[in-house]
């Protein structure tokens, strides 16, 4: 017995150290290939991706987030909801009958909640206070609203009516824009003067607001973006045409930045963004090239960012995306994919102080983390 060990390990004992050495290279591999997938698993779970935050039967119309960052809402039928950031933990439901809510706006202060909505019932705007979530007055502005928007004290709020229709034709002066004070809900001012469709407005000070109206003359072959400014405690409260910009696709979408010196617009699909810098009487542009119809667009609280929704391919079933784009550098800095099964991306609004982006697509109300992760572990609607 003692000869056969010695003959096994005189034939083969000189292998054994290259098998060792055989091993330890296989046993080197499988950490490595272990360690390079968890690394990759890792990377791709950092990457920022959309999760929702409210799933509803109806449509969610408008999404907005406070100036201070702490709270967002969302609207969607005859329901309001808000949310606390970063925890997205759901602080307030208001108003089980309100009226298919199309707009929404956090005063500059982040204490009251406008809404407006669909002209079909008693009242067609609102204003809650956000801590208890009281209503505070309601009104009939006498249109469906669709934009409202803050004087930068936020004493005042203005809301914009979609004006009636003829046939499916807006006859001319039919949109008006209402000032009413936010504490009380009185009317302070009425602006009649309006003939076309008012894709934005932005108050510059606590007296005068632009206004941006989308027209289309010859049928669709000249399309003009007009700006206009009102003096709202003037008697007359005239708009005072200021710009008229020349866009080469029928207008889809307009924002207007924080300072109110850049206006973006966005049309139907293989057309440009366009972003125009309005310096006194100056104008000048800057184009994006986006295949697809721009849905929506929005700045971010600070102006140096663009959110752009686009619908990719809207004669099929296409992706649709979710563009952040430096504005000074005039590129895109990054950009989601969602399915278009849920439907086009209708209302965006960037976070302050954080790296968040909310947004409403079709029955959801999503948040989509651009940049570092946010505490999202008690997240529901």
């Amino acid at each position: 017995m003692h000869k056969i060990r010695r003959t096994v390990f005189s034939k083969y004992g000189k292998l054994f150290p290259g098998i060792l050495v055989m091993l330890m290279i296989v046993f080197a591999l499988c950490f490595s290939v272990i360690g390079c997938t968890r690394y990759f698993l890792n990377q791709r779970s950092q990457k920022p991706n959309s999760f929702v935050i409210w799933k509803t039967d109806d449509f969610v119309e408008a999404v907005t987030a406070s100036d201070n960052g702490l709270a967002i809402a969302a609207a969607s039928g005859d329901v309001v909801k808000i949310w606390s950031v970063p925890s997205l933990v759901l602080s307030k439901k208001l108003r089980d009958n309100f009226m298919q809510g199309w707009a929404l706006r956090f005063s500059p202060d982040g204490k009251h909640l406008a809404g407006g909505g669909a002209n079909n019932g008693p009242a067609d705007i609102y204003m809650w206070n956000v801590s208890s979530g009281a209503e505070r007055w309601q009104a009939k502005h006498g249109s469906t609203i669709h934009i409202i928007g803050y004087s930068p004290d936020g004493s005042e709020v203005a809301s914009v009516g979609m004006g009636k229709e003829t046939n499916n034709v807006k006859g001319p002066g039919t949109e008006r824009a209402r000032i009413w004070n936010v504490l009380t809900g009185k009317l302070v001012a009425t602006i009649d003067d309006i003939h076309a469709d008012v894709k934005a407005i932005k108050f510059v000070t606590n007296d005068k607001l632009l206004l941006f109206e989308d027209t289309a003359d010859n049928g669709v072959k000249v399309f003009r973006v007009k700006a206009f400014e009102v003096n709202v405690t003037s008697s007359s409260g005239k708009p005072l045409l200021l710009h008229t910009l020349k866009p080469k696709k029928l207008v889809t979408a307009i924002a207007i930045s924080p300072s109110g010196n850049i206006i973006a617009t966005g049309g139907r699909r293989n057309g440009y963004v366009t972003i125009w810098h309005l310096i006194h009487n100056d104008v000048t542009s800057q184009k994006l090239y986006v295949k697809g119809i721009i849905t929506a667009l929005t700045f971010s609280p600070d102006g140096k960012k663009l959110a752009i929704a686009v619908d990719g391919e809207p004669t099929s079933s296409g992706p649709v995306f979710l563009l952040i784009v430096d504005v000074e550098k005039n590129t895109v800095a990054n950009s989601l994919q969602e399915e278009s099964s849920s439907g086009f991306i209708l209302s965006v609004a960037f976070v302050p102080h954080s790296d968040l982006i909310i947004y409403s697509q079709g029955q959801y109300m999503k948040g989509w983390n651009y940049g570092k992760q946010l505490d999202r572990s008690q997240s529901r609607g």
